[in-house]
């Protein structure tokens, strides 16, 4: 939810996801935190995340990519790349669903395709040249 405000609208990262939290879920104590340190990491590493998702979203231009497709791309994109605890292919399945319940009905399929490739592009150091290495200590 916070992701997806701060593309909206512009607000400061901390004070929407405090909002959100505060407003909209009721979260255990672990779920709270974690949530806090994925969209911490999503916004530290947003110029990267965006990057990456425009390169391998080739066909598409970023700013036609539905707000909620994008937000979940985001969070999928930063666990993949960021969080060591979370093994990648349940982020990818967790964000299928997430497209399921929140996008439009084909979009899990895009959101499945560009989160495949970034998984991809992590196991593939060669491939990794041209962007910063954040995948280096997860040993993937």
């Amino acid at each position: 939810m916070a992701v997806y405000a701060l593309d909206m609208n512009r607000e400061q990262p901390e004070e929407l996801l405090k909002r959100s939290i505060d407003e909209h879920v009721s979260l255990e104590q672990d779920a709270e935190t974690f949530s806090k340190k994925l969209v911490k990491e999503c916004l530290e590493h947003i110029e990267l995340v965006d990057s990456l998702m425009r390169e391998l979203s080739e066909k598409w231009e970023f700013n036609r990519i539905a707000r909620v497709d994008r937000s979940i791309l985001r969070l999928g994109i930063t666990e993949i790349l960021y969080l060591d605890d979370i093994p990648p292919k349940v982020t990818i399945n967790e964000m299928i669903e997430l497209s399921r319940e929140f996008s439009s009905e084909d979009s899990w399929k895009f959101i499945n395709g560009i989160l495949d490739a970034v998984l991809q592009r992590t196991k593939k150091d060669e491939d990794c040249a041209d962007i910063r290495h954040p995948w280096e200590h997860r040993g993937v």
